[in-house]
């Protein structure tokens, strides 16, 4: 009886939903942090700053889970159901400035989110909406041409960047 009762007490508790931690940033720079999430597809999301030229720089990297990969376009995102981003066109401006701004590969994709004179966030900038934010939605087109979506939740990722960054975050 005590062992039926532990398996059900186990089935009904609810899986760890997924959360922001600061860990390695996706880098081969050993001592660069990211605010990084999976999601419960197995997909992982960091958000890692770049500070050079007096200038801050967030940018946002998509890895795609083991076995998946990226068709030939870039990504688009949406927070919380709002105005679609496609990061084509972040890609098109950093190219006309002659920088690599965003760029999709075999299974990761990143673009820049934000950039910045100062180390703070403010509620005007587009980095602010990820900190408002309920959840982003991440839209994608696979190898096979399979349009996909996958979701975020943001909760806890104005913290996570602080911890990795050191970036003033509301």
């Amino acid at each position: 009886m005590r062992i039926l009762t532990l398996i059900l007490l186990l089935l009904a508790t609810p899986a760890a939903a997924a959360a922001w931690t600061v860990g390695p940033a996706p880098s081969d720079d050993p001592t660069m942090q990211a605010a990084t999430i999976m999601n419960d597809d197995g997909h992982t999301l960091f958000l890692w700053v770049r500070h050079a030229d007096q200038r801050y720089q967030v940018f946002a990297e998509f890895h795609l889970r083991r076995g998946e990969a990226f068709g030939p376009a870039m990504p688009t995102y949406r927070i919380d159901g709002g105005r679609t981003t496609d990061t084509r066109d972040i890609r098109d401006k950093g190219d006309e400035l002659g920088a690599l701004w965003a760029h999709v590969g075999k299974d990761a994709a990143f673009w820049l989110v934000w950039t910045s004179i100062q180390d703070a966030i403010l509620p005007s900038d587009t980095l602010h909406d990820w900190f408002a934010g309920r959840e982003i939605e991440i839209g994608y087109v696979a190898a096979d041409g399979a349009a996909k979506t996958t979701v975020f939740p943001l909760a806890g990722v104005a913290a996570a960047l602080h911890g990795a960054t050191g970036l003033n975050t509301p």
